[in-house]
């Protein structure tokens, strides 16, 4: 039996699925290329970061709805209502772009609890941060993610890289009610960050 645990253990850590790994390569004809295998032999690796999914912040490049590389730092999956139990999960995102940085909350899904879309009622919604003011300039975006105003964006960028905990206040369609999140410390925002901002520094 203890053999058997053993097993799934080092399954589950040398999993594809376990670790989200992005590797900074500096080509040999000078380009800059962001990937999620190893760079080539003839590149220099200017940066590794792995992080266990669902414990810190990722760094994310993926191509927008037009086909433009858009470069992101995404929380692990943040509950509602109750730890145990929550009644729906969500993903704070920031986009970094050559303007800034703009920060939403994505709607996701896990199993045993689906994924709950937002109300378009955005009374009371936010983010509050320990020793700030609550963080309320919010709208439902045509997508479906909740997205934060520049300034408010920029204020909880701040408090992201002090490495402070925070609790999202959110409502959604089905309950119309108002849910915390469990106000958790999520760590390695800072590297996160500094892999997104050299992604637009590199992305024409």
């Amino acid at each position: 039996m203890k053999n058997r645990a053993l097993i799934a253990c080092l399954l589950l850590a040398t999993s594809p699925l376990a670790y989200a790994t992005t590797y900074k390569c500096k080509m040999a004809d000078g380009r800059t290329v962001f990937q999620d295998i190893p760079c080539a032999p003839d590149a220099k690796t200017e940066h590794v970061r792995g992080g266990q999914q669902g414990s810190a912040w990722v760094f994310e490049k993926r191509n927008d709805s037009e086909g433009k590389p858009a470069c992101f730092v995404q929380s692990p999956s943040i509950g509602f209502g109750s730890r145990y139990r929550p009644i729906a999960v969500a993903r704070l995102r920031v986009e970094y772009t050559k303007d800034g940085a703009i920060a939403e909350l994505v709607s996701a899904a896990e199993p045993g609890t689906p994924s709950m879309p937002f109300s378009a009622n955005t009374n009371g919604v936010g983010i509050n941060i320990k020793g700030q003011a609550f963080l309320s300039d919010v709208r439902l975006s045509p997508n479906g993610t909740l997205r934060f105003g520049a300034k408010d964006s920029a204020k909880l960028v701040a408090q992201l890289q002090a490495d402070e905990p925070f609790v999202i206040r959110a409502r959604h369609i089905k309950s119309e009610a108002l849910f915390d999140s469990m106000g958790d410390r999520i760590e390695g925002f800072v590297a996160a960050q500094q892999l997104a901002q050299d992604c637009v520094a590199t992305t024409r």
